[in-house]
């Protein structure tokens, strides 16, 4: 693998749900990549299929999910067709999840150091030459999460813990184990802005500190560009516009994308009358055989009725997937 090469590749991943056998299609064929020390952001509304895209990498959908890609290259190694047994052996050391409720990743009737140093055994044989000392021990790691009290914190239960500490808690134990890519689901939605602004510092030093890459996944806009190098926005299980953040954010070549930032610029001058996209982006749009958001489009002509268009080049580095840049 080249120094250049992106740390993960996924080309045409789709996610399927059988209920009763039936079939809903979640993620339809989308294709990313995220490159080393980068953070992809990946954005779009709730349904838009960002978080089962992150649990289709991890292999931690339920098992009525179905999950299928051309590639899905990790580095060396090729995740789609790999073993359970071998998968399960990257993911928490080489492959790891923040998640946007940090209760589930910790044993609840263990202490908080109790969980950090189960953790950190994972690593083993995987310890760093030039390992520094909060990677290794977890009153160290705690002061470095920035937690104040970190001796009567290491002795606490996870429920004693604000979820603002708990995430801290969450993130430091995942930077310990010095992954290559962290896929981090909305970790500050339930937090206040004071917290969330507290939190997404961390992340960015540690990510620019250890060099990490990562799929974050959000629907704030506003995360979006004070954190991430790159943006990823989806729409009923597509990516319909991809690239740099000042080309998507400034320059927006999809109507989803332009709508996505006028509500954001809406709520951040909190005018009285917000602007709001009309309908939801239903299985309906996944079932249209045209442009899945022409019911939904303010621009929308009649080929978006019947014809599905491709990703394509609006700009260096940023691609649309819409047709009125294809005439």
């Amino acid at each position: 693998m080249t120094a250049d090469a992106p740390v993960l590749d996924v080309a045409e991943l789709k996610t399927t749900f059988f209920n009763r056998g039936r079939p809903a299609e979640v993620v339809n064929g989308i294709s990313f990549s995220v490159g080393r020390g980068e953070i992809l952001g990946l954005i779009g509304e709730s349904g838009s299929g960002k978080t089962v895209t992150g649990l289709s990498i991890l292999r931690l959908l339920p098992e009525h999910a179905e999950v299928k890609a051309k590639h899905i290259r990790f580095g060396h190694h090729e995740l789609a067709g790999m073993s359970d047994s071998d998968f399960a052996a990257l993911r928490g050391t080489e492959l790891a999840m923040i998640f946007q409720d940090p209760v589930g990743s910790f044993n609840p009737a263990k202490t908080i150091g109790w969980n950090l140093r189960h953790a950190m055994a994972r690593r083993g044989a995987r310890r760093a030459k030039k390992e520094e000392v909060w990677q290794t021990d977890p009153l160290h790691l705690l002061q470095e999460m920035g937690i104040r009290a970190p001796d009567r914190t290491i002795d606490a239960y996870p429920h004693q813990l604000s979820g603002g500490m708990l995430q801290r808690v969450l993130i430091g134990m995942v930077l310990a184990l010095r992954p290559q890519l962290i896929v981090a689901d909305e970790p500050t939605t339930n937090l206040d802005n004071l917290v969330e602004r507290q939190i997404l510092d961390l992340i960015r030093h540690h990510q620019r500190r250890l060099g990490v890459s990562v799929l974050f996944i959000t629907h704030d806009l506003t995360i979006a560009r004070d954190l991430c190098d790159r943006i990823a926005v989806m729409y009923a299980g597509e990516i319909v516009e991809i690239g740099p953040v000042s080309a998507v954010l400034d320059d927006p070549q999809h109507p989803y994308a332009v709508s996505l930032l006028r509500t954001a610029r809406s709520l951040e001058r909190r005018e009285a009358s917000l602007f709001e996209l009309p309908g939801e982006p239903g299985r309906d749009a996944r079932e249209r055989s045209g442009c899945r958001f022409a019911g939904r489009c303010p621009s929308v002509i009649q080929p978006c009725r019947t014809e599905h268009p491709a990703l394509v080049g609006v700009s260096p580095q940023h691609q649309a997937r819409c047709l009125l840049h294809a005439q």
